[in-house]
């Protein structure tokens, strides 16, 4: 997955690698957060989450019209 978001063939397979990767850290801080029950770490996923859909969003929007 790492090989896939620095080389990725085209810029829409690392950011398919990117929200994959993002996804995971996610979901391993939430197990994390579980087994520690510790409720700021449940924060931090939902913030880690939000910023990863922002900036998957924004540069889908700006790179759309290029390919």
């Amino acid at each position: 997955m790492i090989v896939r978001i620095l080389i990725g063939p085209t810029v829409w397979d690392r950011l398919t690698a990117y929200s994959s990767a993002t996804v995971k850290g996610i979901l391993l801080l939430a197990v994390f957060s579980f087994i520690e029950k510790d409720k700021t770490l449940f924060n931090v996923e939902i913030t880690l989450a939000l910023l990863s859909l922002a900036s998957i969003a924004v540069i889908s929007h700006f790179l759309g019209g290029k390919e």
